[in-house]
This record gives structure tokens, sequence and C-alpha cells, in this order.
């Protein structure tokens, strides 16, 4: 194969992996399939993050290390949480480290400030012993999440059908965001 065509060839696979991935998430989603998926890398995140915004129609909360730009400033991810504050659902974060703005950060904050935390030391590490991991994680709704257990690599499992998790996931994030 000629060198210059092969990464132009793997790009468009790429791509086209990515538009799959999006339609089945979507698909999944609107059957509210208690599937449990997983996923890694940021294309993915962001892709599954800006589902469960799109699905979303109540509210979205977030456990973060701090919103970085590098994941929430892609796309689909920052439309899709545009669209989700448009129509008026309630966004909730907290964070481990508020010093990492990012344009996420600052739409989340203008919308309701009062809906970001800054977590001290104590809550970080009582959060992690709840969560028997080091993780990060977002729920929506009573019955969607996504917990992310690799945040360096963006790996995570999700479903769009598990209220059972989401309400402990729930219960964990009203403890520290009040």
């Amino acid at each position: 194969m000629n060198i210059l065509i092969e990464p132009q060839l793997s790009k468009v696979k790429l791509e086209n992996d990515l538009l799959s991935y999006r339609k089945w998430l979507k698909d999944i989603s609107e059957a509210s399939s208690v599937e449990v998926i997983r996923n890694s890398g940021i294309e993915k995140a962001s892709l599954l993050m800006a589902q469960i915004f799109n699905s979303a129609n109540q509210y979205v909360y977030i456990y973060s290390g701090g919103l970085s730009e590098k994941l929430t400033g892609t796309e689909p991810y920052y439309s899709a949480l545009e669209d989700c504050l448009r129509r008026n659902v309630e966004i909730k974060v907290l964070l481990q480290d508020e010093r990492l703005q990012s344009p996420a950060m600052e739409l989340i904050k203008s919308n309701n400030a009062d809906n970001v935390k800054l977590l001290n030391v104590k809550e970080i590490y009582s959060i992690s012993r709840e969560l028997k991991m080091d993780a990060h994680f977002a729920i929506s709704d009573d019955k969607v999440f996504r917990i992310e257990y690799d945040v360096k690599e963006y790996k995570a499992f999700a479903s769009f059908n598990n209220p059972k998790v989401v309400d402990v996931l729930k219960s964990i994030f009203n403890t520290y965001m009040s």
C-alpha cells in the first residue's frame, strides 16, 4: 500500500467507526437498554457524554477532576452541554480541582454558579472510598450513568437504564453537593 495513502485510510476508518459508535449509542439510549457498555479514548468519551446530555430531560450530575478542556472542549461534548442547558436541564458538578478552567466550566457557572462545588481532599478521599475506586462519574434522570475508572485513558463503563447504580451514585453525589 502507498505510504501516503495509508494514514488517510486510517483516518477514514476511524471516522466511520465513530459514526457507527454514535449511532449505536443513540439507538441504545432511545431503547433505554439495560446493557452495560464500555468505552475508552477521548473521542468515544465525548460521544458518550454527548448522548447522555442529549437524552437528559431532568438533570445531569457530574463528579470530575476539573472538567478539563481536553474532553469538555471537544465536539460533540460541548455543543450537547450547551443544548442541555438551553433545554433547562439541571447540571450540577462536583470538582476535585477548580484551577482547571475550561469553557464548559464557565458555561455551567454562567448558568448557575451554585451548581458547582469544589471538594476538599477529605471529601475526595471519602468519595473514592465509597466508590471503592478512584473514579469520576456522570448520572442522569435516575437511570443513566457513566463511571470513568481510568481518567488518563477515558476508560469507562455506562448504561442508559440502570436505576440501581444511579441511585447509589446519586446518593453519594447529593451527600457532597449539599
